[in-house]
């Protein structure tokens, strides 16, 4: 989905009609990160936020998602230039689980290969995203 920035703290509807676990937004008219909120990167995700295309870690932002976790009809967004630039073009991927379908989660390597970590997804994905943070 698109939308336009306001600058201004605000939401965006995402018409999900589940609660999003992962989203990527990436500003379509400014060379910004691809900012990223996925609900298991911390305790708090809403007040946290990743950039997908470095290799930065977390980091708070009240400024990206405006501290704020999504709901079932919307995702919110902060005054940061990332997320919400005023009259910039914006694009966000937002997904959310699905028995069966979709799955959003993570794990703790062990360094060790003879004792590999495990995540259970409930299906045989056909692709799988890691991301270090």
């Amino acid at each position: 989905m698109t939308y336009t920035g306001s600058g201004s703290a605000a939401t965006v509807g995402h018409s999900l009609g589940a609660v999003p676990e992962f989203i990527v937004i990436k500003n379509l008219d400014a060379q910004k990160n691809h900012i990223v909120y996925h609900a298991h990167m911390h305790s708090s995700p809403a007040e946290k936020a990743m950039n997908l295309n470095e290799t930065t870690e977390i980091y708070d932002s009240a400024g990206t998602f405006n501290d704020t976790p999504p709901t079932s009809t919307v995702f919110s967004v902060g005054t940061g230039a990332a997320t919400n630039s005023s009259g910039e073009s914006h694009r966000a991927l937002c997904f959310a689980p699905v028995s069966g379908f979709s799955a959003m989660g993570k794990y703790n390597g062990t360094g060790n290969t003879d004792t590999a970590a495990f995540n259970y997804t409930g299906m045989r994905p056909a692709w799988v995203m890691i991301k270090r943070i």
